[in-house]
């Protein structure tokens, strides 16, 4: 075999390859074309099923709703349009949401009014709360907070507690401190309270010398200290319903 003639062998292997490649390419994705088309109809029927018949449904109950939730990739807004749609009772909507994902439940009552999405909270077993509250905006949380104080039998012993502010540093510097901490999830922004007494107590004014709010930053720089002289900080969270917890 001449070398002119491997290197045209060469070449039709590497054509052959390509084309090899392009073939399972296409096909691969041809099959995840049919796959979510298959998906995209038979959630279409699932959800037609559910708006005809109901869920209220002695037929249909919520392990059976979980499955289909998940494994036909239904969104949270589905699920709260749907709901809304049946005109349900929120004891019904509560034990279909129990059997969901917490995050997922939690995205739910994004998309539901505040007064039923309140109900719902407050209907659900109260060791979930923290979980759930811990996958809300900000915004969303604290108005269902506010709004739970006024819910029958409710007590303020079931209410989520945002985690303080975790490893928080301080490097010292030439009359100046940089502290670094990992933030809270959904918090506002922080406080941070510093002076040269070490029993600092957020509430109590005496017990600190600055108190400096803070934004969603991760790290602050505190200025014009005195050299050789000990500070004490505390960081906290800011909520606008929650007490902070501090960080030393």
């Amino acid at each position: 075999m001449t070398y002119g003639t491997t290197i045209v062998a060469i070449v039709f292997v590497c054509i052959a390859i390509a084309i090899c490649i392009i073939i399972i390419y296409f096909i691969w994705n041809l099959i995840l074309f049919i796959s979510r088309k298959i998906n995209l109809y038979r959630k279409k029927k699932f959800l037609q099923m559910l708006s005809h018949k109901g869920i209220k449904t002695s037929n249909f109950n919520p392990k059976k709703f979980n499955k289909f939730v998940f494994k036909l990739n239904i969104y949270p807004y589905e699920v709260s349009r749907l709901f809304l749609s049946l005109d349900m009772p929120v004891e019904e909507i509560t034990r279909f949401l129990k059997q969901l994902d917490v995050e997922f439940i939690a995205k739910c009552l994004k998309y539901m009014p505040i007064e039923m999405a309140v109900s719902v909270v407050a209907n659900l077993p109260t060791e979930m709360h923290e979980h759930l509250f811990n996958h809300m905006f900000s915004r969303q949380r604290n108005t269902i907070l506010a709004k739970l104080r006024n819910v029958e039998g409710y007590k303020s012993t079931h209410y989520w507690k945002a985690k303080p502010p975790k490893k928080l540093e301080a490097i010292g510097e030439e009359k100046k401190v940089k502290l670094t901490w990992n933030g809270v999830e959904g918090a506002e922004g922080y406080y941070l309270y510093y002076g040269t007494s070490k029993d600092i107590q957020p509430g109590k004014l005496d017990s600190y010398d600055h108190k400096i709010k803070l934004t969603h930053a991760t790290w602050h720089k505190v200025e014009k200290l005195k050299n050789y002289t000990i500070y004490y900080f505390i960081l906290t969270h800011m909520q606008e319903v929650l007490k902070a917890t501090p960080a030393v």
